[in-house]
């Protein structure tokens, strides 16, 4: 059964309405006046060739299955030289040491110094009243 749309021609109010496929009338009973409501060009059409034992769900599956497969092979083509195993990351007792951790004890004690420093100064000024960026201050 289809679903067509109808609009009065009184008091203009819109409805939908699921009508049998041997009634071929282009009107129909207003839902809130009575008056005859005549139908209209529906928002959404859909338009199916091809064999009539395939739906069109199966179409549209067939198609997105498609557009889908594109997707994964460019996915594929784009990573295929990017693998994991070609970087040499550095373990430390079989496990790989974090990004952040990379360096020698010097270099991370200077990070964890700065980090500390940064930290202190924004202390310093909002003890002062001062906004981040918003006018010079000692560093």
């Amino acid at each position: 059964m289809p679903l067509y749309e109808y609009r009065c021609e009184k008091c203009g109010f819109e409805f939908e309405k699921l009508v049998n496929t041997n009634e071929s009338s282009s009107f129909s009973d207003c839902g809130r006046c009575g008056a005859k409501a005549e139908k209209s060009v529906s928002s959404f059409s859909s338009v199916v060739r091809g064999s009539s034992h395939e739906s069109a769900d199966m179409k549209i599956g067939r198609e997105a299955n498609k557009r889908w497969q594109l997707y994964h092979d460019r996915q594929k083509k784009r990573h295929s030289d990017k693998n994991l195993e070609k970087v040499e990351l550095p373990k430390v007792n079989g496990h790989y040491k974090p990004v952040m951790a990379l360096g020698d004890m010097k270099d991370i004690k200077g990070r964890d110094d700065y980090s500390k420093t940064l930290q202190k100064h924004k202390q310093d000024r909002v003890k002062r009243g001062q906004k981040q960026f918003s006018e010079t201050g000692s560093f």
